[in-house]
């Protein structure tokens, strides 16, 4: 129990439980501070309560993810969300577990799992998708500007071939073509 305890604060995982079967819902110290809440502030903690902390554009795929998970879709419930801050603002978390016991009829009954923020990696994948927007935009541009001048070189050397028709030296013709394969 001291290993698992040592690991479950090295992880910093919130640890969850939920009965699908009352809706009554449990959790650790940890899974609250992810919040911002100490455990008493947060007792007690219904699911209604809970998808409440669930950002209204996170509530389909997490409930889609939980449902594949109870219809046997998927080995493990594991979904991404935002929930509310008591301060004020989203922080993003990864929500994982598994079903643990059931009803005598085999319906859902127990599940457990941790809940993990992962605001700081979701800040830089955010960060990293402007950057690589960025980067198409600029390359873009770039290649645009590069492309015009290059057109009109290769429009000159066309033009001049056409006025200089078969009366070129061979060492000039042979100039004009290494200038358009160039370009």
């Amino acid at each position: 129990q001291g290993s698992l305890n040592a690991v479950i604060e090295g992880t910093e995982a919130g640890i969850w439980h939920w009965n699908d079967v009352t809706g009554e819902y449990n959790f650790s110290e940890m899974w609250a501070e992810i919040l911002g809440y100490t455990e008493v502030d947060m007792i007690p903690l219904s699911t209604e309560d809970f998808v409440q902390l669930v950002n209204d554009d996170d509530q389909h795929h997490m409930m889609e993810r939980l449902h594949a998970y109870k219809a046997g879709e998927a080995a493990l419930y594991e979904a991404e969300f935002r929930m509310a801050h008591r301060d004020g603002h989203w922080i993003w978390v990864t929500a994982r577990g598994r079903l643990m016991t059931t009803t005598s009829s085999r319906q859902s009954d127990w599940l457990h799992g941790t809940y993990t923020d992962i605001t700081a990696r979701k800040s830089l994948e955010l960060d990293l998708k402007q950057a690589y927007h960025n980067l198409d935009e600029f390359t873009a541009v770039a290649s645009h500007d590069l492309k015009s001048p290059l057109r009109g070189i290769a429009d000159l050397v066309e033009w001049i071939n056409e006025d200089l028709g078969g009366s070129v030296q061979e060492s000039v013709k042979h100039n004009l073509d290494r200038v358009q394969i160039r370009v």
